[in-house]
């Protein structure tokens, strides 16, 4: 009597008949994942589905530095292999990354016996680029399967979307001699922090206590001021990025990504062009001019505006950037305030290896979900639809009483200045 109750439930939730998920987890394992999106219905071809899936799952093997290579020691990178790297190459092309040999070097990867453990329930090591603009962290085998699964998606994806898309950019996939496989990522958080979020959109068990720690969704809740505010053209991009997104990831079943977000704000002077009183002008028609050379730093602030010029300067000249980056927007209170406030935002997805498989089908039941109680694991469609609605709430336009927002984009005029380190006011 309970189940023939939670039928209608489980149908809406799901999208099949439970004896059809059933016969789709027995059957084939990708063509279950499928199902518990809602893929497979009437009219649908479930063998071509499955047939598709099993093609798209090929993932080759390259050694890393192949015998007669000039470009790295052979000896040295003796039995690296990069998994799947015929699809992740045209990835690091389009947002043109280091290569991983590159990176290998950077982070000393065939020497280091370890990295850093995460906080996270994985247990992962990491690693960072002495830059901090890449990370990597250590996959299971089972990770390692998702990803296989998902990299025909994933890729076509990132190929056709790589100008606004917010999913981590995964640069290559790295198996040493002794199995441990790391996965090579892009760091969507470049910059030092003083407030950084995971958001997924549920609120259970999603808190976190002590400040100095990654903050997490109830947390989010009761900060609307870390809120992003950002210029509505910017806004919309934002919202149609993580439509496509979120559908993309919801088509292949998978759950439990969240968005990581960083917020941090400076106070720049105000400076005019006409009196020559600028040393590094960034301007915006309609605002005016902030000296980005004299920066205060705020109380409860920190800073790290150093890091600042770095991420949008190289070489005196403007720094180029591929696809979505950190946002940086800036605004006064009045006319007339002799100080411009510049927030930087940095967020993208993270985490998008998990499938709604039968154990978080178990969750999802067991725990009432099912039932419409917010749990974490939920269906990939819902799970999809709850996280967009949490970001489109929060990320936000101003209000009529609030300043106008204006996008920070330095020139090279602002570049050519070697640091704006210096401090105004002291």
């Amino acid at each position: 009597v309970f189940a023939f109750l939670l039928l209608p439930l489980w149908q809406q939730s799901v999208g099949m008949a439970p004896w059809q998920y059933l016969l789709c987890v027995l059957a084939v394992p990708s063509a279950s994942q499928q199902a518990s999106a809602g893929v497979y219905n009437s009219s649908s071809s479930s063998f071509a589905a499955i047939s598709q899936r099993l093609t798209g799952r090929r993932c080759g093997r390259a050694p890393m530095c192949p015998q007669g290579s000039t470009h790295c020691d052979p000896d040295k990178y003796s039995g690296v292999i990069l998994r799947c790297d015929e699809k992740l190459a045209s990835i690091r092309k389009a947002f043109k990354t280091l290569s991983p040999l590159e990176i290998a070097e950077a982070t000393s990867l065939v020497e280091t016996e370890g990295g850093e453990k995460g906080a996270g329930k994985s247990g992962a090591d990491f690693i960072r680029t002495p830059d901090g603009e890449y990370f990597l962290k250590t996959m299971t085998k089972r990770d390692l399967r998702s990803f296989k699964n998902f990299a025909r998606a994933y890729h076509e994806h990132m190929v056709k979307y790589h100008d606004t898309t917010l999913l981590v950019r995964v640069i290559a996939i790295v198996v040493m001699p002794d199995r441990r496989i790391w996965l090579v990522m892009n760091n969507w958080l470049p910059l030092h922090f003083r407030h950084i979020y995971d958001l997924k959109g549920s609120s259970s068990g999603r808190r976190s206590k002590d400040e100095k720690t990654v903050w997490k969704d109830q947390n989010w809740d009761e900060h609307p001021e870390h809120h992003p505010v950002l210029p509505i053209e910017d806004l919309a991009e934002f919202h149609m990025a993580i439509n496509r997104d979120t559908n993309t990831l919801s088509r292949a079943t998978m759950i439990d990504y969240s968005l990581v977000y960083g917020r941090e704000t400076h106070i720049l002077s105000r400076c005019h062009l006409e009196s020559g009183d600028c040393v590094a002008p960034v301007c915006a028609e309609g605002l005016g001019c902030a000296d980005a050379a004299k920066h205060f730093h705020t109380e409860g602030h920190p800073g790290h505006w150093g890091e600042v010029h770095e991420y949008f300067c190289r070489d005196r000249k403007v720094r180029p950037h591929y696809g979505h980056r950190c946002v940086a927007t800036m605004h006064a209170a009045s006319s007339g305030d002799p100080t411009i406030e510049v927030n930087v935002y940095c967020f993208g997805i993270i985490d998008i290896l998990k499938y709604f498989r039968k154990y978080a089908s178990a969750e999802y039941i067991v725990r009432g979900g099912v039932l419409g109680r917010d749990i974490s694991a939920w269906p990939p469609l819902p799970y999809a639809s709850r996280f967009r609605e949490q970001l489109t709430e929060t990320f936000r336009e101003p209000t009529r009483q609030e300043p106008q927002r204006f996008i920070f984009s330095p020139d090279d005029r602002a570049c050519a200045v070697g640091s704006w380190s210096t401090e105004a006011g002291r």
